[in-house]
């Protein structure tokens, strides 16, 4: 039910929207013109739709005893570094699926939760029915229009985002009250990111990683903690416990956020060639497994080190291994943080090392 509920909102919204317009259009014979605004103001409020939600949650965040560690928009990051303030321009975000992102750290415990996360929403839907309410005041049919299209587009945004689904801001809110233990977590989850903006190296961040058995494996915060966990086994050069982790992730697969299934099906593939394994049979399920095109044959660089491996290991193909090597190798600054590049650039050295005797 939850997978179809965005769908059945945007289409209730898109409804009400194309009803609108096509009443309109009807009365002003118009209809080139009014597409075209449509078009600008749908691109134009989003964007600033989406700056207001994440300045609402520094908002609500600042107000209840919050700092700001990480404030992102499209491909610009802001984060607060060990020396200060730092920028960074790139494609990848710390948490996926998100054009924005304000990661705010709680500086005492016990902090309220609720106003950090109902923050963005709370902005989205009241300047939206204030855009709205402006409108009707308005006679000038090109300022009518765009007023009402920029208010809808807030109350969707505010909307979606209030769906209680892993991982909007409704879903940490219902989970906040349903699950006392939930907001520690979002505390630790928190921290941990503004630890990876920092550098700091990935043994310590996971020593103060502490997963919640009263919260599923499947819930996106869990998944990333879990992920930083094998990370750090497989820096540690821990493979089989790094392999043991993975399982855990890999058995509730299903169940996971879209948005993180490529990457577990990769470090799942990654940690059982590492983890010496030669069972035919699991061999098998990877290679009949969906996700086995999209890592495999695919030619994105950040499956270029399991790629190289899988050459190795499995097909015995040592000269397309040491490409794909080359190619991670070159690809190592498209990482998103210091830590998670140190621990693939560890990697890559002891693979190469591997490779060569």
């Amino acid at each position: 039910m939850k997978k179809i509920l965005p769908f059945v909102f945007g289409g209730v919204m898109g409804f009400i929207i194309s009803l609108y317009f096509s009443v309109y259009f009807i009365y002003s014979g118009r209809l080139f013109e009014t597409i075209l605004v449509i078009i600008i103001t749908l691109i134009v409020s989003g964007f600033l739709h989406i700056l207001l939600h994440e300045l609402g949650h520094v908002l609500g965040g600042w107000l209840t005893g919050y700092q700001l560690s990480v404030f992102r928009m499209l491909y610009l990051t802001l984060y607060r570094g060990e020396s200060g303030w730092q920028t960074k321009v790139d494609k990848q975000s710390i948490t996926r699926g998100m054009l924005g992102q304000a990661l705010m750290v709680p500086t005492k415990k016990n902090v309220p939760v609720i106003p950090y996360f109902l923050g963005g929403i709370t902005v989205n839907i009241l300047l939206g029915i204030t855009l709205l309410a402006v409108a009707r005041t308005l006679y000038q049919p090109l300022w009518n229009n765009i007023l009402i299209v920029a208010g809808y587009v807030g109350i969707f945004f505010g909307g979606m985002n209030l769906m209680p689904i892993d991982p909007t801001d409704g879903y940490h809110l219902k989970e906040i009250l349903r699950t006392p233990s939930y907001k520690e977590q979002l505390r630790q989850v928190l921290i941990t990111y503004k630890q990876l903006m920092q550098g700091v190296p990935m043994h310590e961040i996971v020593t103060h990683i502490d997963l919640n058995d009263k919260i599923a494996l499947s819930q996106s915060n869990q998944t990333s903690l879990m992920i930083l966990k094998i990370l750090n086994a497989i820096d540690q050069h821990e493979f089989n416990q790094a392999y043991a982790l993975s399982q855990q992730l890999w058995s509730v697969f299903d169940q996971l956020f879209n948005g993180y299934k490529e990457e577990v099906y990769a470090l799942h593939l990654l940690t059982f060639l590492l983890a010496d394994n030669d069972s035919l049979e699991m061999i098998q399920n990877f290679k009949q497994h969906p996700y086995f095109e999209k890592v495999i044959t695919s030619d994105k660089p950040e499956h270029a080190t399991v790629q190289s491996l899988y050459a190795a290991e499995v097909d015995g193909n040592y000269s397309r291994a040491m490409t794909r090597l080359s190619i991670a190798q070159e690809q190592l600054d498209l990482i998103e943080t210091k830590v998670e590049q140190a621990v693939e650039e560890r990697l890559l050295v002891y693979l190469e090392y591997v490779y060569r005797r």
